[in-house]
């Protein structure tokens, strides 16, 4: 130990010395940054965190305002390390080489450390380590007035497809995406996985977040409990196994960890957050209670509502709601305190084209409740052309994820068509993200209160109220399909121009 102390403190004053610090308070602040950052890059090494880790022949290192951060142009470096593997702050981050406080770039901003993980609560994580990692360092670095948007999901097939959305139009806006529902690990490997393939959310951060437990036997959770082949062709076989297993250890909830340390530093800055919920809210109803917290919240769009009974006025929620109940009838609650938009599966089902061609005029837009080769050959065949390979996950995962609900859904084996199976999925999630990136698919707006009967539930699901309520801030909105389907067309054309091969 003493040793490496020495070895530290002599590579301390090698960077002293290469950086031509001068006055002996600046010496003194130098030679302790140095010394702490090369300690934490050596304890990140020695904690194995990454899954995978990156190796490089040399790491710049650059030096500003008394911290000292790594930058990934090696053409400009200030201080080499010898060959090391650096675990968690490895990274080529976007052009950290403007780090360099040289005569070219006087103005550039600093960023301490930068990181190319998710971040788990697995145990058996290698990236599991306490105190390795510094969640108030990553959102305090990160989060500013244009990156803003948190994501959480669950990585099912409309997810995934609603994620290459955003690294196509809008992943400068990301400040992190955190994981949810069943098998939350497993999700966060495999939004890394994706996000790896996108040039533009290499460096997006994932946090693992609640895992679901066993939740009550309601037909449309039941594919996503038992979706025990999610992941299959898309991780290796070491980390399937890995991530195998639900499990609820007591280490730090990394989803819970981010969402508070960003609302207690974007209120810091005077910075709002928007919020998209592909998946229930169960992380973020955590914090909703504090006042705090919620001023801090500028709107949050919500994928999760209900199907109307067919020749009755009742109401029954649906696969997000029906995931965590609870968690969604809380954030309900606060519809007259939290601006939000509610994207209801009911919409799905009700949309109709208009402003296309007389033939499909007034049609249902989804009837078999998917987007396939029949309502949009172009997008289909953008999204599973196989020579675009960061759309490679997004392919086998649709496929897998049919697979697999037809066997648990014989019935939908038929509505899905056989077709279309492994190339069709639903619209749900993309809407939450084309509804933020263009408000004009909004259409017919009112502000309703949802109550969420949570002790009141059938095979499909729990009864929900629905009414119009002036004073609420729940915007319940329907769809403009032309509108949608020309984002969705337009996004893909940017991926499949910059990716395939």
């Amino acid at each position: 130990m003493h040793v490496l102390k020495l070895l530290l403190l002599i590579f301390s004053f090698i960077l002293l010395f290469k950086n031509n610090v001068s006055t002996p308070s600046k010496s003194i602040k130098f030679v302790q940054s140095a010394y702490n950052s090369a300690a934490r890059i050596l304890s990140a090494q020695r904690a194995n965190i990454l899954p995978s880790v990156t190796s490089y022949d040399s790491v710049p290192f650059t030096y500003q305002n008394g911290k000292i951060g790594f930058i990934s142009d090696r053409s400009m470096p200030l201080v080499k390390m010898p060959k090391m593997q650096l675990g968690l702050f490895a990274s080529h981050h976007e052009k950290l080489a403007s780090l360099s406080h040289t005569k070219s770039n006087p103005s550039a901003s600093f960023y301490p450390f930068a990181y190319s993980t998710f971040i788990s609560q697995n145990k058996s994580a290698p990236c599991q380590n306490e105190g390795a990692v510094d969640i108030d360092m990553i959102i305090s670095e990160r989060l500013t007035f244009k990156r803003n948007v948190i994501i959480i999901t669950d990585m099912e097939p409309d997810d995934r497809i609603a994620l290459a959305v955003v690294a196509a139009r809008m992943a400068d806006k990301v400040l992190f995406v955190g994981t949810s529902v069943m098998n939350a690990e497993r999700k966060a490997a495999l939004a890394q996985k994706q996000f790896a393939l996108f040039d533009s959310m290499k460096h997006v951060p994932v946090f693992a977040g609640t895992g679901g437990g066993k939740k009550v036997d309601i037909t449309s959770t039941k594919a996503g409990e038992s979706y025990s082949q999610e992941g299959t062709h898309i991780l290796s076989a070491e980390e399937l196994e890995q991530y195998s297993k639900e499990k609820t250890p007591k280490a730090k909830n990394y989803a819970q960890e981010a969402l508070k340390s960003t609302f207690k530093i974007a209120s810091n800055k005077g910075i709002k957050v928007k919020i998209l919920l592909l998946a229930p809210p169960s992380d973020l109803v955590e914090f909703i209670e504090d006042e705090k917290y919620r001023e801090t919240i500028e709107h949050i769009h919500i994928m999760g509502g209900w199907m109307e009974v067919k020749g009755s006025d009742e109401k029954h929620s649906t696969y997000n709601v029906n995931m965590d109940v609870n968690s969604s009838a809380k954030l309900m609650e606060y519809g007259k305190e939290i601006s939000m938009t509610l994207y209801s599966s009911h919409a799905i089902k009700s949309a109709v084209w208009e402003n296309c061609s007389t033939e499909n005029r007034g049609k249902k837009a989804f009837p078999e409740g998917s987007i396939n080769s029949k309502n949009c050959p172009q997008l289909i065949e953008m999204i599973f052309d196989k020579q675009v390979t960061c759309l490679k996950p997004i392919q086998i995962a649709t496929k897998s994820w049919d697979n697999h609900l037809i066997t648990m859904n014989t019935v939908m084996k038929d509505r899905i068509g056989v077709s279309n199976l492994g190339k069709q999925f639903t619209p749900a999630d993309p809407l939450v993200v084309i509804g933020f990136l263009n408000p004009d698919m909004l259409i017919n707006p009112k502000y309703v209160s949802v109550i969420i009967h949570v002790d009141d539930r059938t095979d499909q699901g729990y009864r929900i109220e629905v009414k119009e309520d002036k004073e609420s801030k729940i915007r319940l909105v329907d769809i403009n399909v032309r509108t949608f389907f020309d984002e969705m067309v337009d996004s893909f054309k940017q991926i499949v121009k910059q990716y395939k091969n």
